[in-house]
């Protein structure tokens, strides 16, 4: 008779972001979460990923987001963290490059 066991690994990070500006700057907190905001162009460039990722996340809701009077679009950066890790989780998994749960036979 074999038995099955199912492993499952979960994996937390905690990250905090520190952004430096020149001059005189207003910070710009989400109105749904209270973190911090960046414009796409910077948020795109912190997290590695291109423009058009980012305005792909906010079409499918995934991300917090406010357009200013001037056209504008600022990013909530926690919501795009935790957008892009479960992008990168769900890229890997479909490569198989990782292993999210395991079957193993004893």
């Amino acid at each position: 008779m074999e038995i099955r066991r199912k492993v499952e690994f979960l994996v937390a990070t905690n990250r905090r972001y520190f952004i430096w500006e020149s001059g005189s700057h207003v910070t710009i907190t989400c109105p749904t979460c209270g973190e911090a905001m960046l414009n796409a162009e910077g948020a795109a460039g912190l997290f590695g990923i291109s423009q058009r990722g980012v305005f792909q996340m906010i079409e499918t809701d995934q991300l917090h987001y406010i357009e200013t009077d001037s056209r504008a679009v600022l990013i909530c950066l926690t919501s795009l963290a935790i957008a892009s890790a479960l992008s990168c989780a769900t890229d890997s998994n479909e490569g198989n490059s990782t292993v999210k749960s395991q079957e193993r036979v004893f």
